[in-house]
């Protein structure tokens, strides 16, 4: 015998359509258009990068007085796909200083817009000058980078600053280096400007005084000072602005050097890729 099919009021097949959909709805703009998420539950493209100070280190006035080359230490080996930056401030005897390659880890590039020197009629027979170097991607293994000069029969007054910099997950280029001679500042100096294209920078501040360094003004952190020379160092990590590091001083008004170093990085995750389901065109 056919048994009749239950009645179902349409009303309600309806509703349940509809209800179907909305459900499917959801879940479609939930996963990302039917794809699967990326790593941590995100969608594939990660934030801001952040970086981190892993090492630094300053040669001291003593390891590079008289001779032609200069020494700086790290507490421990480069990593590998590590930023790398080295800044210089010091004088020269007989003249201004002219940094060579430095060696040590792998290839440098020398910083285009942190050089300048002078003859520093105060004191007679010295040759101030500030420069920098950087590596993008370290070969990592390195303990110390040495620095060859030219230019002077002798060093004088001279520190390297060697400054190794982390960030997971991201792309490391250059993005900008300036100096400026400031003929007279007293209790207070300002740095150059950066004009950085990056948003998210490291910068490393190199400072070459006639009278000491006391501090540095946040956001700027104080790597390393020499109390026998007075040149210091700073840095900032995350970066968004070039505006001038504000460094203390010591003494009476008198001259001063800085040099700036902008590393910008960015991230390098890719959108996720949809898992399963129709692709886009």
């Amino acid at each position: 015998m056919r048994m009749s099919r239950p009645y179902v009021p349409r009303v309600l097949v309806a509703r349940l359509s509809l209800l179907a959909i909305f459900t499917l709805s959801i879940a479609f703009l939930l996963t990302g258009c039917g794809g699967s998420k990326g790593a941590g539950g995100g969608d594939g493209i990660s934030s801001s990068p952040s970086q981190t100070l892993v090492q630094h280190g300053m040669s001291q006035v003593s390891s590079c007085g008289g001779g032609q080359t200069c020494t700086v230490t790290l507490p421990a080996a480069t990593g590998a796909g590590h930023v790398l930056m080295l800044g210089i401030a010091g004088a020269g005897i007989t003249g201004v200083p002219i940094a060579g390659a430095p060696s040590g880890d792998s290839a440098w590039t020398h910083c285009p817009s942190a050089y300048y020197g002078f003859h520093n009629s105060v004191q007679g027979s010295d040759w101030p000058f500030t420069d920098c170097y950087y590596i993008l991607s370290a070969a990592g293994g390195a303990t110390s980078v040495s620095v060859p000069f030219t230019g002077t029969t002798g060093l004088n007054w001279m520190n390297l600053e060697l400054m190794e910099v982390s960030c997971s997950g991201c792309t490391a280029s250059y993005d900008t280096s300036n100096f400026l001679f400031v003929p007279s500042c007293s209790t207070a100096c300002d740095s150059e400007v950066l004009s950085l294209s990056g948003s998210n920078d490291t910068i490393l501040q190199i400072l070459n005084p006639y009278y000491d360094e006391d501090s540095i003004a946040s956001p700027y952190t104080l790597l390393d000072q020499d109390p026998n020379s007075g040149n210091a160092f700073s840095y900032l990590l995350n970066g968004s602005s070039g505006a001038p590091a504000v460094w203390g001083q010591n003494g009476g008004a008198e001259w001063a050097e800085t040099a700036g170093l902008a590393i910008k990085f960015s991230s390098s995750a890719q959108p996720a890729v949809a898992s399963s389901g129709r692709q886009a065109p």
